[in-house]
């Protein structure tokens, strides 16, 4: 802690502990905690107690007067827990009754202000706090402070109960592995008493017939085990499997989803791993009896436990597929082998589900969506891969109204399932990236044939074309080396595609010109793109679409024509389109267009070298020079990313001549001119952009001033221009020590960029612009102003 806030700290202290004063902003009280956390980090709470007495003296005075305010009692509480948090700072404030005052019976707990549910979090979260040794946790128990806090575990105050949980669970976890076993007999071992009492109360809980006694027991146990003791979790779930079959079959529904949430917790730990054990046959007989809504999410958990039997995980995969069979054996077209080769649970319960509209959509889209998850993730056990891609294509059909034979009983689950966006979009996302397909390669032809579909029917949901779109991007690109893909991009694709670039709705134009985009850059290097894209009479219209009324349009427009440019790489059109471009950024009236001219160009110095570098060198200049001087600063950081690009590639291989004339060529262009005047800028993202840029050339001049001479005669001259002026004018002209007249003048480059100090710049400029106002000190005047004036408001942000 610096003098100066050592000295206002006894006049906080004396502000906080006087009823008679009020704080207008509490959250100050908030930030002096961060503060006091930040110390403790640093120094040890007895450390503070010694050289500040005035905090021993706070926290006394509150603790006696049992009238404060509840905010100061929950600052003071939650202040003793960091201070106790050492051993030594501990065994001091004990020493001096301050715990027992702060935490006893006799002491806030027995005041009025304990009704305030501030005040009470206060409290439990400074014992939280201060239970980080051994010393803390015996003053913890025999105290008898662990009934306190499973009583506060039913809170009405959600907070309160809450943080209740959580310090049960701290110390169930910090419990000390010892010797022995738990056993049904005695259940306790070698473990500590009040851990004891805990595991205890959750068997007696778990046996209760109040619901939110028992779904707090489940959240204790879902965040304890795993991280707890061995011995600690063999005893907790002792206590929860003598009470699940009960809990299970009660009609207390708001319990049931924490038990399974606790299952799958117990699940992940060595418990799980013998395939006898009876947590195995309990969820494999959770899985049989659970509602289809609750029983996909809890086999979607099964499936990602890595260290379960196969037989388990194989039937938790069947209860997420059985929605998608449903749909199957309703359209008459189940695989021999179908999703399913054993129904599990009863499947007149799923049917009947199946049957109603709102209960078919949801429950259709929780198995894709988990199907999809599982997929990801690699986690299908031997997946049937055809089979499930062929119901997910069958489900897009049927929900676009394609008409397919069905039995009388599967009418009702086709009739649900047309037109529903909920669905469509569900089962694109399952549709996933292509992998290794066992159908060959009439399966991506299908594939694509579905979407094809999708984007050309005029009905469907802005939403589920863009999804649609994403898919066909991932499965061209799986299918680029097939010579089939240029006939279905030349006849049936693009022409969709120039329809959709017409749509009365602007969300489906961006998406088909981010689909082009994204053709475009990875379909560049295949020379049947460039013939399909020569004749297709595509790059008009991506030029009338640069006056789409819409500024995400037309800034997709832009990208779109700069991935085009690259396909035939032609230098006239590159130029004729750089232009075009130049045009843009110094008449569009909105960011985003502006902003994608610049990453444009970013793109073609990257990902065009076959061009000359001259081609661009005009046009790139004049987007340097306007950018600069654009009012929207994501223009402007781009601008510098841009100049960034150009100097590396100019400065990147200067081989046997050194880098005088790369250094030649970026002072010509007034690229360093350009980068400095930034250095000023009233944004703080660009000044520190240009800040880095510079440090990054003056590192890279450094080193080739350690291999090569010569750099020396490349001289620039700051002198005269406005950014130079400026930034004299903020070192301080004429003051002693401060930059004169003559501060930046002529020199080498790597002088010039010496004398800017631009090191002790980057870090004025990665300092918040409320540093001053924030700092411990700003915030220490704030609160002891409270005592000059009652009508002072806390400024704290």
């Amino acid at each position: 802690m610096d003098s100066q806030c050592a000295e206002l700290l006894p006049l906080v202290c004396a502000v906080l502990s006087d009823p008679r004063q009020s704080l207008p902003d509490d959250t100050c009280l908030e930030k002096l905690l961060d503060w006091f956390t930040e110390l403790t980090g640093r120094v040890s709470g007895l450390s503070l107690l010694q050289l500040h007495p005035c905090l021993t003296d706070f926290m006394s005075a509150v603790f006696k007067q049992k009238s404060s305010e509840p905010v100061i009692l929950s600052f003071s509480l939650r202040l003793a827990g960091q201070l106790a948090a050492s051993e030594e700072g501990f065994s001091f404030l004990e020493h001096r009754g301050v715990l027992d005052r702060a935490f006893g019976a006799q002491g806030v707990r027995g005041a009025a202000p304990w009704s305030e549910a501030t005040v009470r979090s206060g409290w439990v979260r400074g014992l939280g706090g201060m239970l980080q040794h051994t010393p803390a946790r015996h003053f913890f128990h025999n105290h008898g402070y662990t009934a306190v806090v499973l009583d506060l575990q039913t809170d009405m105050s959600l907070f309160v109960a809450a943080a209740a949980n959580q310090l049960l669970a701290q110390i169930l976890i910090s419990t000390p592995s010892l010797p022995g076993h738990a056993s049904p007999e005695n259940g306790i071992g070698g473990v500590e008493d009040g851990t004891v009492e805990i595991v205890r109360h959750v068997g007696e809980a778990l046996c209760s017939e109040d619901p939110l006694r028992s779904g707090q027991v489940l959240r204790l146990v879902g965040l304890t085990v795993g991280r707890c003791p061995q011995q600690v979790t063999e005893m907790l779930w002792q206590r929860m499997q003598a009470a699940t079959e009960r809990m299970m079959g009660n009609s207390q529904r708001s319990v049931q989803q924490p038990l399974l949430d606790a299952l799958l917790a117990v699940a992940r730990t060595a418990l799980f791993s013998s395939a006898d054990s009876s947590l195995v046959a309990l969820m494999d007989g959770l899985l049989g009896t659970l509602s289809p809504k609750q029983a996909i999410p809890f086999a979607s958990g099964i499936a990602r436990l890595q260290d379960g039997p196969a037989a388990l995980r194989r039937k938790a995969t069947a209860v997420i597929l059985q929605p998608l069979d449903c749909i199957l054996a309703a359209t008459d077209q189940q695989h021999p082998a179908g999703l399913v080769q054993e129904f599990v649970g009863e499947r007149s319960v799923l049917e009947e589900q199946m049957s109603r509209k709102a209960s078919c959509v949801s429950l259709l889209c929780l198995a894709l969506s988990h199907t999809q998850q599982l997929s990801s993730l690699g986690l299908f056990p031997d997946p049937p891969a055809t089979a499930l891609l062929r119901c997910v294509l069958t489900v897009l059909k049927l929900s676009s109204g394609v008409a397919m034979p069905c039995g009388p009983a599967g009418a009702s689950v086709l009739t649900s399932l047309i037109g529903s966006s909920r669905v469509q979009r569900s089962a694109l996302d399952a549709l996933g990236g292509p992998g290794p397909c066992p159908g060959g390669a009439e399966v991506p032809a299908e594939v694509l044939a579905v979407l094809l579909e999708y984007l050309r029917n005029p009905g469907v949901d802005s939403s589920v074309l863009k999804k649609a779109m994403q898919a066909v991007s991932r499965w061209l690109c799986f299918c680029s080396d097939s010579a089939a893909i240029w006939l279905f991009l030349n006849e049936d694709l693009i022409p969709v595609l120039k329809k959709r670039l017409c749509d009365v709705r602007w969300e489906v134009r961006d998406s088909a010109l981010e689909l082009l985009t994204q053709l475009a850059e990875q379909l560049r290097e295949k020379p049947g793109f460039r013939t399909v894209l020569s004749g297709s009479g595509l790059p008009v219209l991506l030029l009338s679409s640069l006056s789409d009324p819409e500024s995400y349009v037309r800034a997709s427009a832009i990208t779109a024509l700069g991935q085009v440019a690259l396909v035939s790489a032609l230098a006239q059109e590159l130029q004729d389109l750089a232009l075009r471009f130049v045009e843009i950024l110094a008449q569009d009236s909105e960011g985003f267009p502006r902003r994608a001219v610049i990453r444009v160009f970013s793109m073609w110095l990257t990902q065009c070298p076959p061009l000359p570098a001259q081609d661009l060198e005009a046009p790139t200049l004049a987007v340097l020079a306007l950018g600069a001087k654009d009012l929207d600063w994501e223009v402007k950081v781009h601008t510098l990313e841009l100049a960034e690009t150009w100097m590396e590639q100019t400065l990147g291989d200067w081989g046997t001549s050194g880098p005088v004339e790369p250094l030649q060529k970026l002072l010509r262009w007034k690229l360093l001119d350009g980068v400095c005047e930034a250095l000023d800028d009233c944004d703080r993202p660009v000044a520190r952009k240009a800040c880095s840029v510079l440090l990054a050339l003056k590192g890279l001049l450094s080193r080739a001033a350690g291999l090569q001479g010569g750099m020396d005669s490349v001289t620039w001259d700051p002198a005269g221009q406005r950014w130079a002026e400026e930034l004299r004018q903020r070192r301080g002209a004429g003051e002693s020590g401060g930059a004169g007249p003559g501060w930046l003048r002529r020199g080498g480059v790597l002088e010039v960029l010496s004398v800017l100090e631009l090191e002790a710049l980057q870090e004025t400029l990665g300092q918040s612009s409320d540093h001053v106002q924030n700092s411990p000190r700003s915030l220490l005047e704030d609160i002891a102003a409270a005592r000059a004036s009652e009508d002072n408001a806390v400024d704290c942000y």
